[in-house]
């Protein structure tokens, strides 16, 4: 079955080929490297999108696309719902539910982080989020990556009785999309990136405890 590229891939390789073609005899030398300039940001476009086709098909293979969350939440808001006065409207709202959560990086480790935040009620709050097993290989490089302090959002099933999230991946706080090594990477510049942002303040995260 043949492939068609996405239509903006499909224009930008219509715009490649219409300035590869046209006669240069017709351009000034200034018209001529402002096209030059327009095919290299093309086909980087063509490159993207490209890359994330990719992406969404790992996604599928490895269970890593994050589909649409039960509850949106931060980390403060998280433990205020699951220690709720009434424990049966807490159970039912939370257990096993798929959860997107945002708060600090406080530890790192090889297939999880913890993720931590500060409560009125509660003070000082935590949970340990398990990174989907296949997930966690492809982000290893990106998530050595991350920097206590780190805010991350990050989205997976919740274990109402142990409290931690499981099978999760990290995500864009605004579009939702699952984010990657390169995403992560991203932080060493400091660059803010959708659900992570460098603070000028983190420190080297601790190992998580087992």
């Amino acid at each position: 079955m043949p492939i068609f590229p996405p239509p903006r891939a499909a224009r930008a390789l219509l715009a490649i080929l219409l300035i590869t073609t046209l006669p240069a005899c017709r351009r000034t030398e200034a018209e001529y490297q402002k096209l030059v300039d327009e095919n290299a940001y093309l086909r980087a476009e063509i490159e993207r999108l490209n890359r994330r086709g990719a992406e969404e098909k790992a996604e599928e293979k490895d269970g890593a696309a994050p589909g649409t969350p039960d509850l949106v939440a931060t980390i403060v808001d998280l433990w205020s719902q699951r220690f709720d006065d009434n424990e049966f409207r807490s159970r039912q709202r939370l257990s096993g539910k798929l959860i997107r959560v945002t708060g600090a990086v406080d530890a790192v480790a090889a297939d999880s982080i913890g993720v931590a935040g500060v409560s009125k009620r509660f003070g000082n709050v935590r949970i340990t989020v398990h990174l989907a097993d296949n997930y966690a290989l492809r982000i290893r490089d990106g998530l050595a990556a991350l920097e206590r302090g780190s805010a991350v959002t990050v989205q997976g099933k919740f274990n109402y009785e142990r409290m931690i999230l499981t099978d999760s991946v990290f995500v864009d706080q605004v579009g939702g999309r699952t984010l990657y090594s390169d995403d992560l990477l991203s932080l060493s510049a400091g660059v803010p990136l959708g659900g992570v942002i460098r603070t000028p303040t983190a420190k080297p995260a601790t190992p998580a405890p087992k």
